[in-house]
């Protein structure tokens, strides 16, 4: 019977513990999608346009503690939006940023209206979020973001952000590798850049439009999960900008000769 009490309390105790581990391994999120158009009515009738805004944003809001929980919210609202937006609720930034959109447009058509024959009467703005990763203690997040301003695209680009659930700190590539690392990974990203495109060589890489080789370097643009780590590279900063973006993904075995053992993210490769 005492045999038997130990093995239920053993058992109890496994539990206790799995479930724990469970509920603080991810995050919960509010989100906010919202999408506005203002069209150019109060700049008179000389000139016609519109200015779109479209926010799909994710903000977490439980899942871990209270501490950790609001050092996650301030940074997100900072890479989103802007450290004025610090302490907004996911709702009053969203709102307070397309509203700040659209004084800002109201003015420039007023400017623009001075101006006959402008095509820069139009305006759109996209910001989309994705989680890429919520388990085992990380958060992997997508921020991207989308500008045009009439024919004329101004920011397109890809930001991915790493964060250890336990503290809460941005995760940066000097956590997870070992000091010099970066000519070992410069290499890998090279590598799997030919495998993915058929590339036989550096020589054709290039020539079939990534002119800008040597900036294929690791850039603190890289997000994680357990298959591997994934650098995005955004338009022109590899290739020609028609190329688009170009993500990366090097799996754990590839780069193990440079990861630290005991790092925020060793528990995604550690056996």
């Amino acid at each position: 019977m005492k045999r038997l009490l130990v093995s239920l309390l053993t058992v109890f105790v496994m539990l206790v513990f799995f479930y724990s581990c469970k509920k603080n391994s991810s995050l919960e999120f509010q989100k906010v999608d919202y999408t506005k158009i203002l069209r150019s009515l109060d700049a008179g009738d000389s000139v016609n346009g519109y200015c779109k805004v479209d926010i799909q944003f994710l903000k977490p809001v439980a899942g871990v503690n209270e501490e950790v929980l609001s050092k996650l919210q301030q940074q997100l609202m900072v890479y989103a939006f802007d450290s004025s937006y610090i302490n907004y609720d996911a709702q009053l930034a969203v709102d307070t940023f397309i509203s700040g959109t659209f004084d800002a447009y109201a003015k420039h058509l007023k400017i623009r209206a001075k101006r006959p024959g402008s095509d820069m009467n139009n305006e759109e703005w996209s910001m989309n979020t994705v989680i890429l990763f919520n388990d085992m203690g990380i958060l992997s997040y997508e921020l991207s973001r989308y500008t045009k301003l009439g024919k004329f695209l101004v920011m397109n680009n890809t930001q991915y952000l790493v964060f250890d659930l336990g503290t809460g700190r941005k995760i940066i590539q000097r956590d997870i590798f070992e000091e010099g690392f970066e000519p070992r990974v410069s290499e890998l990203l090279k590598e799997q850049i030919m495998i993915d495109n058929g590339f036989d060589s550096e020589e054709q890489m290039i020539n079939n439009g990534y002119f800008f080789a040597m900036n294929i370097m690791p850039n603190e643009n890289f997000s994680v999960t357990e298959e591997g780590i994934s650098y995005v590279f955004n338009p022109d900063e590899i290739a020609v900008y028609s190329l688009g973006q170009t993500e990366v993904l090097l799996s754990y075995n590839a780069l193990a000769s440079v990861l630290k053992k005991e790092s925020p993210i060793a528990k995604l490769f550690v056996k």
